[in-house]
C-alpha cells in the first residue's frame, strides 16, 4: 500500500502519529529513547522488517496493525513524504513542549505525552536540522518572527549556549572549592531552564554566558 501525498496530508491532519515509534526504530537507543526521528534509513528499514514479521496477518498478526506499519514505512522511506512528515512532527513536538512549559511541568518531562517524541532542547535542535528547518541565512540575518519555528529554534539554540556557559562556570568554581559561589550558578542554571523568551535570554546578564566563558 503506497501512501500518496494527498493521503499523507489527510493522515497528518487527522492525527499526527509518531511513525518512528510505530516501527519501534532504534529500540535500544540509551540516550534519546526508542522510536525517535532519525535520518538513518538502515535503522528504519530494519525496524520495518521486524515490525512486519510481528504484525503480518500470515504470521498471526493483526491486519490493522500491519496497515499502520505499512503507512509508517511508506512515509518514512519515501524522501518527499518523510521531509513533510518530519516537519509536521517537529512542529507538533514544539507545540507539546510549549504546552508542558505553560503547565509548569516542562522541566520534568523529556517526552511529549501523546506521541513520545523527545522534547529536550538538544534533541529538538537536531530534529529541526533533520527536518530541514533552519534559521534565515544571508549577509545580515533578519530576526525571525516571534512564534515562528525559526524563532523557537533560535531561542533553543541560544538558551543551550547560555546553559553550557553557566555549567562551565559552575564546574570551574567547584574545582576551586568555591561552593557558595558555585551554588549561585546552579540556581541560575535552574532559572534559565524555565525561560523560553529570546529577548529575555539576550539580556546582558544572561547573554554573557553564551560564549561559554
Amino acid at each position: 500500500m503506497k501512501v500518496t501525498k494527498q493521503q499523507l496530508k489527510q493522515l497528518i491532519k487527522e492525527a499526527l502519529e509518531n511513525y518512528y515509534l510505530t516501527l519501534n526504530v532504534n529500540p535500544d537507543e540509551p540516550v534519546t529513547g526508542r522510536g525517535q526521528p532519525t535520518s538513518d534509513l538502515k535503522a528504519i528499514k530494519k525496524a520495518y522488517k521486524a515490525a512486519a514479521m510481528k504484525h503480518h496477518p500470515d504470521r498471526g498478526g493483526d491486519p490493522e496493525e500491519m496497515k499502520k506499519v505499512n503507512i509508517a514505512k511508506d512515509t518514512l522511506l519515501t524522501p518527499d513524504n518523510k521531509k513533510k512528515y518530519d516537519q509536521e512532527l517537529y512542529k507538533d513536538a514544539m507545540a507539546c513542549k510549549e504546552k508542558a512549559a505553560a503547565s509548569g511541568i516542562g522541566s520534568h518531562h523529556n517526552f511529549c505525552g501523546h506521541n513520545a517524541v523527545n522534547i529536550t532542547d538538544d534533541f529538538l535542535i537536531r530534529f529541526a536540522e533533520l527536518a530541514g528547518i533552519k534559521p534565515a541565512e544571508g549577509g545580515v540575518e533578519s530576526e525571525p518572527a516571534e512564534g515562528s519555528v525559526e524563532y523557537k529554534m533560535k531561542t533553543m539554540e541560544f538558551k543551550d549556549k547560555i546553559m553550557r556557559g553557566i555549567q562551565k562556570r559552575f564546574m570551574d568554581l567547584m574545582k576551586q572549592n568555591k561552593t557558595e559561589e558555585a551554588r549561585r550558578f546552579l540556581d541560575l542554571y535552574t532559572k534559565v531552564r524555565q525561560i523560553n523568551d529570546l529577548a529575555t535570554l539576550q539580556k546582558q546578564d544572561l547573554a554573557q554566558f553564551a560564549g561559554g566563558g
